[in-house]
């Protein structure tokens, strides 16, 4: 379980790392975020699918801020800046997570997914075509329907 708070930022979340046997790519983990807080505006190598499990909030993707309530998906690009925040007062936010492995783009890892060292170092290399998306027009979330 990894904890975060920093009251001057209002970061208040924790995260706990699913665990499943035969698991090889993929990085699923349960983000719960404190009412009234957020976690730290940051970004990363990969991909990051969030699934809202219960409350609701809102999530930064580059400059724009989505809507979350139970049931929406939001989608975050490699490389953007992305933050989640708790608008309620009362009630968790609760997030399924899901990225590819944090090992994904080491020179071993990225060797097993088809990758040579070198490939996997363009691709975190801050010359990186994903990094000068116009984040403006990125699909942020999806509210479910049903829910």
């Amino acid at each position: 379980m990894y904890v975060n708070r920093n009251e001057r930022l209002n970061i208040d979340f924790k995260v706990e790392r699913l665990s499943f046997p035969h698991l090889q790519t993929m990085d699923p983990r349960v983000l719960h975020i404190a009412p009234g807080k957020n976690n730290e505006l940051h970004r990363h190598a990969h991909e990051s699918l969030f699934v809202v499990l219960r409350g609701e909030g809102e999530v930064r993707v580059g400059e724009q801020w989505s809507p979350l309530r139970a049931g929406s998906v939001a989608f975050v690009p490699r490389w953007i800046f992305h933050q989640t925040r708790n608008t309620s007062p009362h009630e968790e936010l609760v997030l399924l997570a899901v990225t590819c492995s944090v090992t994904m783009t080491s020179g071993r890892a990225s060797r097993r997914a088809g990758r040579t060292p070198r490939e996997a170092e363009v691709a975190r290399s801050p010359r990186c075509p994903a990094r000068g998306a116009q984040e403006s027009a990125l699909p942020l979330a999806v509210n479910c329907p049903k829910c």
